[in-house]
This record gives structure tokens, sequence and C-alpha cells, in this order.
């Protein structure tokens, strides 16, 4: 990886390793890149002292996106392969050989993700079907329009008089719009 200035901030989140860290910021100010090189320098703890080593499965980072999850595992799998190549001594890239086997199990993902996971591991709990989906962002719109009509049709088979002069009012139609745009602007 190209070598960067780092800011206070990202050094702190870097090299603190006594408690979690968030890392928050817009867009293309280097989070990824953040996370990536205090993923690897926790791993390389285990170089200076071999009771401090952690695997990379012992690792939890999580982001929002897929696409910086992916990123930031390439990025890691990267840096990885570089030190198993680039390291001086044969028990440093013996190390990085393992940190780099380990790193299929790492969890690096989205938090939907682990939230996911955490659900299915633990369907009685949550009383959820383990077999539940996450609803797509794309895919978002089309519940929200489907809910409202088929919750407004339960209301009205049940003679719920509110929901009966509310469509008297403004009209099942007119009822359905305006119920999804206030929902669409609280998910806004």
């Amino acid at each position: 990886m190209a070598e960067f200035t780092l800011t206070p901030s990202q050094d702190r989140a870097i090299h603190c390793i006594d408690k979690n860290v968030a890392v928050s910021a817009g867009a293309g100010s280097g989070k990824t890149r953040v996370l990536v090189q205090r993923f690897l320098y926790i791993l390389g703890l285990g170089l200076r002292h071999p009771s401090d080593t952690v695997l990379p499965r012992e690792i939890l980072a999580v982001t929002f996106t897929r696409k910086a999850a992916a990123e930031m595992r390439d990025r890691i799998r990267g840096e990885i392969e570089k030190n198993c190549k680039e390291s001086p001594e044969e028990t440093q890239r013996t190390y990085w050989q393992q940190q780099l086997k380990d790193l299929t199990h790492a969890q690096i993902g989205t938090i939907h993700g682990l939230c996911s996971s955490l659900l299915r591991a633990n369907p009685v709990e949550s009383d959820l079907d383990p077999a539940f989906v996450v609803l797509e962002e794309r895919d978002h719109n089309d519940f929200l329009v489907t809910e409202v009509r088929n919750r407004l049709r339960r209301l009205l088979h049940e003679q719920n008089q509110a929901a009966a002069l509310l469509c008297d009012e403004y009209g099942s139609r007119s009822l359905q719009e305006q119920t999804l745009s206030l929902l669409q602007k609280g998910f806004s």
C-alpha cells in the first residue's frame, strides 16, 4: 500500500488497541484505508510478541456497504501477500502465511451481514425464521407500497372506524399515497 500521511485521529484509530474503535468520516476521506491499516497493525502485533498473536478470525470489521467490505478484504489480502513475499526473515514470512490462510475466516462485512448472522445464530431468542432475507434497498419502496395497501385493506376488512373515516375523507388511493409519503420521509 502506498505511504500516506496520517492525521492524528487516523493514527489513534489505527494504533489504539485497548478498546473498540468506530471510524466515521465523509466519502473519500480514507476510512477504508485506516481500517485496513488497523487490521494489519493488530495482526502484526504477534511478530513483536508471539503472545499477542491475533488471527484474522478474531477481528470483527464492520462497514456499511458490501463494496467497502470487499475492498477492505482485498486490500488486507494484498498487504498480507506482500508481507509474505517481502518479509526479510523466514519466521516472518511463515507468520504472514498463517495470517493469509486464516483470512478466509475473517469477519469483514456489513452491519446488515453481522446482524443477520447474529439473528440466524439465535433464532429462538430472536423469534425469527432463520431463513429470513434482508430487504435490499432497491426493493424497499415496493415493500412499503405493498404493506401500506395490505394494512389499509385489513383495517377496512376489520371495520376499523378511523381507517374508514380517513378513506371517506381522502379516498383510499390518496390515503395510501400520503401514508407512503410519510413513511418514506421517516426513512430518509
